[in-house]
């Protein structure tokens, strides 16, 4: 599974094979010496005890680049998979939207949002309230 969500909710409900596209707010480190840093702790004090550096969740904010490792597993998640499920997303900013080009060939691509998403192959389009769908699945 490929998320954008950075709320580890999809740990939370048992999925094993996660790759947190855009990091994760129960993952933090210190950006001055880059030491991790328990959640914990963090919700304490942003300040590092150990350096006196800023403790931040790894999430990427905008302009920040993503992780290769997430990138790498991302793709190699969308290359294997046999289904592809787009849910609750405009699914038009890069590059996490540009992951679908990386698509198995074979792969069926679902789409669920309450706007339509145009891709340019032949895919389900489901336009509904994705939570709605999911609840009713």
């Amino acid at each position: 599974m490929v998320t954008q969500n950075i709320d580890g909710l999809h740990e939370a409900a048992g999925s094993k094979s996660v790759v947190d596209f855009h990091g994760s707010l129960y993952h933090c480190y210190c950006t001055k010496c880059g030491q991790t840093v328990p959640i914990e702790t963090y919700l304490k004090s942003d300040s590092h005890q150990n350096c006196g550096g800023r403790v931040r969740p790894d999430v990427v904010l905008y302009g920040e680049g993503i992780a290769a490792d997430a990138i790498q597993n991302a793709i190699q998640a969308l290359q294997t998979a046999d289904l592809v499920i787009i849910a609750g997303t405009s699914f038009k900013v890069s590059p996490f939207c540009n992951l679908i080009d990386y698509r198995n060939p074979k792969a069926s691509v679902f789409a669920v949002n309450k706007e339509n998403i145009f891709l340019p192959f032949p895919h389900t389009m489901i336009k509904a309230d994705a939570l709605q769908v999911f609840k009713k699945l």
